[in-house]
């Protein structure tokens, strides 16, 4: 006997093929051919075709097959174990040991090859599960860097709130300490707080005041008109700061006296009964 079993493999299906066996028992293989068609005309064994999906094992069956020989196509039978040898139980009793130990050599094929199929699903499930494993870390990471990165740009902005905290800080240092010092010794007195008394903000006062006809703006500061300027409304004061960059600049700012307070909340009040155009 061959160390090689003639087998065909399908779906992880074993089958002898019946030109197999035909050369170990010594017969023609039409011969063979012609006993096992007996069989499925007998009903003894089933003949399914080669498309059919899952199929009883426990069942004795055969599959139609061709192989490619000298002559072209030709046919043969591929059967299972279990028709194997019901087609062994009708011939003599010598033929039948020289099929049965084919037929054991066939089981021991099919199940070494059982056990390989085994270890590789075995290596393939470790493999999914290693993969899975690597995916679910793959992804912890990615939300690692996002939640890195979200932190990062917290840490960046607070940074930015903090320097533009500390740079409002250091202009408004001299405003305060001029006020301090300064203002409140001569009673002088800001847009704002006079705009606050009237309810409003300060730009809304200081355009009143223009569209009254008491102030334009020149340089960025505010100047009463000439009509006004001698009658002691306002006094400018600067004062010293330095920027961003640590250069150091002025910067002029128009008060209002006490006496132009009364003066600029009259106006106001009056713009608003119409009784400044």
């Amino acid at each position: 006997m061959k160390n090689e079993i003639d087998l065909f493999r399908d779906s992880e299906k074993k089958y002898i093929t019946s030109r197999r066996i035909a050369e170990e028992i010594g017969k023609m293989h039409k011969h063979v051919i012609r006993d096992i068609e007996a069989l499925i005309e007998k009903r003894a064994i089933d003949s399914l075709s080669p498309n059919l999906g899952r199929v009883n094992d426990k069942e004795p069956y055969v599959i139609e097959d061709q192989y490619e020989s000298a002559r072209g196509m030709v046919k043969q039978y591929l059967l299972n174990t279990r028709a194997a040898r019901i087609l062994a139980a009708s011939y003599d009793p010598v033929i039948v040991r020289k099929l049965m130990k084919l037929i054991d050599a066939m089981e021991e094929y099919a199940r070494q090859l059982e056990e390989q199929l085994s270890d590789e699903r075995i290596v393939q499930r470790a493999l999914e599960v290693q993969n899975k494993k690597i995916k679910a870390l793959e992804e912890d990471n990615e939300k690692l860097v996002v939640d890195r990165d979200q932190q990062k740009q917290r840490a960046d902005l607070k940074e930015q709130e903090v320097v533009l905290a500390n740079h409002t800080i250091r202009q408004q240092i001299p405003k305060v300490e001029y006020y301090n010092n300064v203002l409140q010794a001569e009673g002088l007195i800001c847009a704002t707080v006079i705009a606050k008394d009237l309810g409003m903000s300060a730009q809304c006062l200081n355009k009143i005041l223009k569209k009254a006809g008491v102030q334009f703006k020149r340089g960025g500061v505010w100047v009463l008109y000439q009509k006004y300027a001698g009658l002691g409304y306002t006094k400018t004061r600067t004062f010293n700061y330095e920027d961003d960059d640590g250069v150091k600049k002025t910067h002029i700012q128009t008060y209002w006296t006490q006496r132009g307070r009364e003066f600029a909340i009259l106006t106001v009040r009056n713009y608003q009964q119409g009784k400044v155009s």
